[in-house]
C-alpha cells in the first residue's frame, strides 16, 4: 500500500489547532526588549527551560528518525541516544555556566569577547551559519513532509510554507514567544510519543499503562526473531565505532548553536 496522497481534513484540523495555539502563545508572549527577543527575558525558570531543552532535543530528527535507526541499528542505535542526551550534559558542565556568565546572546559573542579577539568572533559566527545551516535542511524537511502529507502540497511549496511560517513567527515573538512555544511543543511531542506507544503495546499484548516496561519483553521478542546479534552492545559495528559515534554526537549537539542560545 502506497502513501495517501491529497488533503486529509482530520489531521489537517488537528494541524490547525496546533498551529492557532502556537500563535496565540507567541502572540500573548511577543518580545517586548532586547532581551526578551534574544534570551527570553532570562526569566523562563528551571523547570520551563528545561522543557524548552528537552523540546529542542525532540526535533523532527529525532521524532521521526530515532524510532528508525533503533530499528534498523539495533543496540548501536543507543549510540545516537547517548551522544544526543550526552551533549547537553557536557555543555551544562562545561559551558553553561560561562556563557551565561558572560551576558552574551551568541557563542560567537561570547567566543569574542572570551578571547578577545574579533577573528575568533568571525570564525565562530561563520562556524554557527554553517552548523545551522545543515541543521536546518533536516528540520525543514521534516516540516515539508509533514505539510505535504497534510494538505496535499508538492514537496518544494510545502518548504517555502513551512518556512513562512517558522519565519513570521520567530519575527514576531522573538526568543520570549518560541522558549513559551517550545514549553508547549514539548507537551505535544510527549504526547505524540506516548500515546501510540500505549495503543500498539496493547494491541501487541505488551504491558502498556507505562509502555517504556513492556519494552523488555518487546526486546526478548525480537531477539527470537532476529538473533542474538540484535540485542548485542556491540556485536555491529564494534566498540571503537560505538564510542566514536556518541562522542561525535556529544561534542555536534554541544556546538549547536540554537541549543547553545538555551543556556544564555
Amino acid at each position: 500500500m502506497g502513501v495517501q496522497t491529497g488533503f486529509k481534513l482530520g489531521p489537517a484540523i488537528i494541524l490547525a489547532i496546533i498551529l492557532i495555539a502556537f500563535v496565540g502563545i507567541g502572540v500573548g508572549h511577543k518580545a517586548k526588549d532586547q532581551d526578551d527577543y534574544w534570551a527570553a527575558g532570562r526569566g523562563i525558570g528551571r523547570m520551563g527551560a528545561g522543557a524548552a531543552i528537552a523540546s529542542n532535543w525532540m526535533s523532527a530528527a529525532s521524532f521521526l528518525g530515532m524510532a528508525g535507526l533503533l530499528y534498523m541499528k539495533g543496540y548501536f542505535a543507543l549510540g545516537y541516544v547517548l551522544g544526543w542526551t550526552g551533549g547537553y550534559v557536557m555543555l551544562l558542565v562545561l559551558m553553561a555556566g560561562q556563557i551565561r556568565r558572560f551576558g552574551k546572546y551568541t557563542a560567537a559573542d561570547f567566543i569574542g569577547d572570551r578571547y578577545e579577539s574579533n577573528g575568533a568572533r568571525v570564525i565562530a559566527a561563520l562556524t554557527a551559519i554553517i552548523i545551522s545551516l545543515t541543521y536546518a535542511i533536516a528540520q525543514y524537511k521534516g516540516i515539508a513532509l509533514m505539510f505535504s502529507w497534510v494538505f496535499g502540497f508538492n514537496y518544494a511549496t510545502s518548504v517555502f510554507v513551512g518556512t513562512g511560517v517558522v519565519l513570521a513567527y520567530i519575527i514576531i515573538a522573538g526568543m520570549l514567544g518560541a522558549t513559551k512555544n517550545m514549553q508547549f511543543q514539548y507537551a505535544v511531542i510527549i504526547t505524540a510519543f506516548i500515546l501510540p506507544l500505549i495503543f500498539i503495546a496493547k494491541k501487541l499484548g505488551y504491558f502498556y499503562l507505562i509502555p517504556e516496561i513492556g519494552y523488555g519483553s518487546a526486546v526478548y521478542d525480537q531477539v527470537a526473531i532476529y538473533g542474538q546479534n540484535y540485542a548485542a552492545p556491540w556485536a555491529h559495528p564494534d566498540t571503537y565505532h560505538g564510542i566514536a559515534l556518541s562522542f561525535t554526537l556529544m561534542a555536534g549537539t554541544a556546538g549547536l548553536p540554537h541549543v547553545l542560545s538555551r543556556f544564555s
